[in-house]
């Protein structure tokens, strides 16, 4: 079972599974609250942390 973490308690260089309250840009792209996984780095979640309803470790 993975752990459920805070935007604000994330490391910047690891990556982590999210799911979206809303959508967002990123760079060229759109990340959207129904896409299936959504992966980014601890740094990314930190800039769009508004955005974030729910952080999850990776599991290994």
């Amino acid at each position: 079972m993975s752990k459920t973490l805070t935007p604000a308690s994330v490391a910047d260089e690891a990556q982590y599974i999210v799911a979206l309250s809303r959508s967002v840009k990123l760079g060229r792209s759109w990340l959207r609250p129904g896409d299936a996984e959504i992966r980014l780095k601890g740094k990314i979640i930190k800039e769009i942390a508004d955005a974030i309803r729910t952080v999850s470790e990776i599991p290994q």
